[in-house]
């Protein structure tokens, strides 16, 4: 969202692989950001002891004129990257409004495996 005095703010979400620990009374679950393979290929206990972890969240901001123009943000553990780059390219290159960009559906390709969202017609996914 960018506001009218040109500030901008973005939210992106995620719980990771989810660490299966849940704070009691709250209902909500505990990250495992080291156990994200993209992050970590050798395994969370290959971990250097001081060092900042990588992270996959990306909120993004789009300028225009060297102002904010659009700022987005998503969850979705290994998917967020790929939601962002699809929502900015419906927007770009396919002129979409915001809200239809945001909510065309998408692909994801990870470890030779395509998910594609079921909005998706059997003309397009045949094409």
């Amino acid at each position: 969202m960018v506001y009218s005095e040109g500030n901008a703010a973005s939210v992106t979400t995620s719980n990771g692989e989810g660490s299966g620990y849940t704070i009691p009374g709250t209902g909500i679950m505990v990250n495992n950001m080291l156990g994200e393979a993209d992050l970590n290929p050798q395994g969370f206990h290959q971990w250097q002891e001081n060092q900042r972890i990588s992270s996959m969240m990306s909120p993004t901001i789009m300028l225009k004129d060297n102002q904010p123009e659009i700022v987005l943000g998503s969850g979705g553990s290994n998917r967020i990257r790929t939601a962002i780059l699809q929502v900015i390219s419906n927007l770009i290159d396919w002129q979409m409004p915001l809200l239809d960009a945001i909510e065309s559906p998408r692909c994801h390709w990870e470890n030779y495996q395509l998910d594609i969202e079921p909005q998706f017609s059997l003309d397009e996914l045949t094409a």
